[in-house]
């Protein structure tokens, strides 16, 4: 019980006994208690005082029943009148809540299949565009990075060095040069003057002539080999080595690697020390010393070589690779 109404009676306003019982257990103050349950003793007195008055007019003899008929109508119409308004607003409401539905379980069944429709196609959505999002992720991913063949050469990919799927490459448009490349190129051994007059060496021949290259990038390293049967006509111009793929894009003295053999030099004192190569050149030559003591660096000649020259050598330089000097192989 919770005294929690501190508000006085009407005392114009004729309340029921139901209201006047909740009255009684829920005012705050003892005056408007006792009023409460005052009342309620008099509307008690009135029932009984009518129930006693209808009882002794049905001993009697003088009950009017046209009276009490009027009565219980009366009280009906003033029923129906208190609450005929409440009733039309709980119908309403029920209509309202009801809808386009037979019943209002019938629209709580609608609108629970419509939550759960609602549902699905959420899920379906979110689904769908996750799976276009990872479709045009690995789009992305596939236009920057793909399964490609090593290609040697000029000829089709090799699939014994890196078939399709076996190495990560990045791809290019038609024309461009790839990252990666391996190949093959045929060393020839020239006369070449001072003043960069190109000439074949007469009669010259090969039992060797082979060169290979792997490219990454810029840098591309070379191995090449050479051996002659003859060593053709020529006096002491100097001689270059011509067929390296691409053009260098500096001019660099390279530390020789591998072995020189089959020359004819004069003094027991010279030494083959190194590999020339030259800006944009297309050759590079083989410099020794004249005499390891003095240290003059000269470039072999045609009159050095003999029919049993051999050389075998590999060195790396870096490629032309800027507007002006552009990563192409040679031609010629």
């Amino acid at each position: 019980m919770v005294y929690r109404d501190p508000t006085p009676l009407d005392p114009n306003k004729d309340y029921t006994a139901e209201e006047l019982a909740k009255f009684i257990l829920e005012k705050m103050y003892g005056e408007h208690t006792r009023e409460a349950m005052a009342r309620s003793l008099l509307k008690a007195n009135e029932v009984a005082e009518w129930a006693r008055e209808v009882a002794q007019q049905l001993i009697d003899g003088s009950f009017d029943e046209g009276a009490l008929n009027t009565a219980i109508e009366q009280k009906l119409n003033d029923l129906e009148t208190e609450y005929a308004p409440q009733l039309t607003n709980i119908k309403n409401e029920v209509e309202d809540a009801r809808g386009n539905q037979a019943s209002l379980a019938g629209r709580l069944d609608a609108t629970d299949s419509q939550l759960a429709q609602t549902r699905d196609d959420i899920e379906y959505k979110i689904n769908e565009d996750v799976q276009d999002l990872e479709s045009n992720i690995n789009q992305e991913l596939n236009d920057v990075v793909k399964h490609r063949p090593i290609h040697v050469g000029t000829s089709q990919p090799s699939n014994s060095i890196g078939g399709e799927g076996s190495l990560y490459l990045q791809t290019y448009a038609e024309g461009e040069i790839p990252f990666y490349e391996e190949g093959l190129f045929t060393p020839e051994i020239k006369k070449r003057t001072h003043e960069g007059v190109v000439s074949d060496i007469e009669n010259i021949s090969y039992t060797t002539q082979t060169g290979n290259y792997v490219r990454v990038g810029s840098l591309v390293t070379v191995f090449i080999e050479i051996r002659l049967s003859n060593k053709g006509v020529g006096d002491n111009e100097q001689i270059a080595f011509y067929g390296i793929p691409y053009r260098p894009k500096f001019g660099q003295v390279i530390p020789i690697a591998g072995n020189i053999n089959g020359l004819a030099l004069e003094n027991e004192n010279d030494v083959i020390t190194s590999i020339g190569i030259s800006n944009n050149a297309n050759y590079f030559t083989a410099q020794f010393y004249r005499n390891r003591n003095i240290m003059i660096t000269q470039v072999l000649r045609v009159d050095q070589l003999s029919d049993s020259f051999r050389f075998r050598t590999s060195f790396t330089y870096s490629a032309g690779n800027t507007e002006a000097l552009p990563l192409t192989k040679v031609t010629t």
